[in-house]
């Protein structure tokens, strides 16, 4: 087997096979079933297997977002502007946040058990990374289709408030509440990756409509550095150049 072809399978499998060996250590020290933490919730605990679907829908679609941000970050970074790479990686770790918070109920459950941080406080503290993100790179928020991004905030900040404030206050609402909480939640995170892929096609498509500023190993160094604006700009000029001529003054026959 090649050498590259060697690498590459090393560098996906040992990760991997170092996942595996910490679990069986941890598993082992904590005197903990190894069934428990490697077969599926669902199995285990012997109920039907679409149980929590929306849930799991909404880890996917945070898979997606983080998936759309590194990606976009690593095929597109000599291509485009240093603040837009900074502003993808921002977005792929915030993300990457969101989702394991989301499928490890980190602020609701293993902050309080194991960290001893309470809840409002976990969140608080997210707010105040939200609140820098969107101030750090505001001008290039303002560039992309940021209304999703505006929902998704929205939605996900109504979430939180239900199960905050509304459902401690009126236990009572029951299902209701808990429905109005995940559906909020369920919204702002399709909205959260909606605006993720139009971001990524937004500065795919910049740099592919002007394919010598895509890198390469030949040309990453003295790539051009593209901005949606800085692309508008220049396909509006390549449209006026091949513009057809406007025609003469047409003289009737004599």
């Amino acid at each position: 087997m090649p050498t590259k072809a060697l690498t590459q399978c090393a560098a996906v499998l040992l990760p991997a096979t170092a996942v595996l060996a910490i679990i069986t250590v941890v598993s082992a020290l904590n005197s903990v079933p190894l069934a428990l933490v490697v077969e599926d919730p669902a199995a285990l605990a012997k109920i039907h297997p679409l149980t929590g679907i929306q849930s799991s829908l909404g880890v996917l679609m945070w898979c997606a977002a983080v998936t759309l941000c590194f990606f976009t970050a690593a095929v597109l970074r000599g291509a485009i502007a240093p603040g837009y790479f900074l502003f993808l990686i921002a977005s792929g770790l915030l993300s990457s946040y969101l989702l394991l918070d989301d499928l490890f109920q980190f602020h609701e459950k293993l902050a309080i058990q194991y960290l001893g941080i309470r809840q409002k406080y976990v969140l608080a503290g997210l707010a105040v990374a939200v609140g820098a993100y969107l101030l750090g790179f505001r001008r290039i928020i303002a560039a992309t289709p940021y209304a999703l991004l505006a929902l998704a905030l929205a939605f996900l900040s109504v979430s939180a408030v239900i199960d905050m404030v509304i459902l401690k206050l009126w236990p009572q609402q029951g299902e209701i509440g808990v429905f109005l909480e995940e559906g909020s939640k369920w919204l702002g995170i399709a909205a959260w990756c909606g605006y993720f892929a139009l971001v990524s096609n937004q500065l795919f498509s910049s740099a592919l409509r002007q394919p010598s500023a895509l890198p390469t190993s030949a040309t990453r160094h003295r790539a051009q550095r593209l901005t949606p604006e800085a692309m508008a700009q220049a396909n509006a000029q390549k449209a006026a150049q091949t513009s057809p001529p406007l025609p003469g003054p047409v003289h009737p026959p004599r």
